[in-house]
């Protein structure tokens, strides 16, 4: 596989998508590493901190680009951006994701960060990917699956409905899980079967992953891999975790270096179930 290669990570200047650009930067010497950033001087300071962790290698092959995913306009003018600087984008690590905001695990802004604004950026960027050489790599977590598997089996049957998830389906079920959340009318029984899965977070990755099994099945010939960090040490998990940052990194790069079957779930290099149970540790 050549590595002269248009890499773009999002969310990269700390955690999960800083370390994915460390080491990507270092498995494809020859490729370009676009570290996104809402924040350029913050972009730049993750290289500056790269080059002092890593002194035998300079990431010259690094370079930071602004992209907020939650504005329309930064996603366009960064896709422009690529463009015309490349060219081209041959690879897309999509790795921006929110846990809760400021404290609030709820709020309905969880799933537009981790569905609606997952969904714009590869749509944005697909028309740059080539078809034959491209690939994608989207990060959503086995909080999903397990979520997935414990939910009301009306829930079970429409996440696994592949043929029918287009965004307008999954936004629907978005808007009726809100409704529902703030003690609504909804269609649904959305009650989460424990704690740790009663978060907006593992609606919006089954929700992310139902979207894109979809989307890999019927709407883009660009390989598409969902992928999972596991439980990884970063300030999305207030510093909690099984795993380290790297670690997590390591996972949801694997696709961009080796081959992997569109639509499939993939954490480590292991092809897993879209929906399994939470295991009881």
């Amino acid at each position: 596989m050549s590595d002269d290669r248009i890499v773009l990570v999002t969310g990269a200047n700390r955690g999960i998508g800083y370390e994915a650009v460390k080491y990507l930067s270092q498995q494809l010497p020859h490729a370009k590493v676009l570290l996104s950033s809402r924040s350029v001087d913050s972009g730049t300071a993750a290289v500056q901190k790269m080059q002092v962790e890593v002194p035998d290698h300079d990431f010259s092959n690094v370079e930071v680009i602004q992209l907020d995913i939650t504005d329309s306009e930064s996603l366009a003018a960064a896709v422009e951006t690529v463009l015309r600087k490349f060219g081209q984008l041959t690879d897309l690590l999509h790795n921006t994701g929110i846990a809760d905001v400021k404290g609030d695990l709820h709020t309905p802004e969880i799933l537009d960060v981790n569905v609606r604004c997952a969904k714009d950026t590869v749509e944005s960027f697909l028309p740059i990917i080539p078809a034959k050489t491209g690939r994608i790599s989207l990060v959503s977590s086995q909080v999903g699956a397990w979520y997935a598997a414990a939910a009301d089996p009306e829930i079970q049957d429409r996440l696994n409905d592949v043929s029918k998830n287009d965004y307008n389906t999954i936004a629907k079920l978005i808007n009726d899980w809100i409704a529902f959340s703030q003690g609504e009318s909804s269609e649904l029984n959305w009650n989460p079967p424990n704690d740790m899965l009663s978060s907006a977070y593992g609606v919006s990755k089954a929700l992310i992953t139902a979207w894109v099994r979809h989307f890999a099945q019927t709407e883009t010939k660009v390989p598409i891999a969902i992928v999972c960090p596991g439980y990884c040490q970063t300030e999305l998990t207030g510093g909690q975790g099984s795993r380290s940052a790297a670690q997590g990194a390591y996972s949801v790069a694997w696709p961009l270096l080796n081959e992997f079957n569109s639509g499939h779930f993939y954490q480590d290099g292991n092809d897993l179930p879209h929906v399994y149970s939470m295991p009881s540790w």
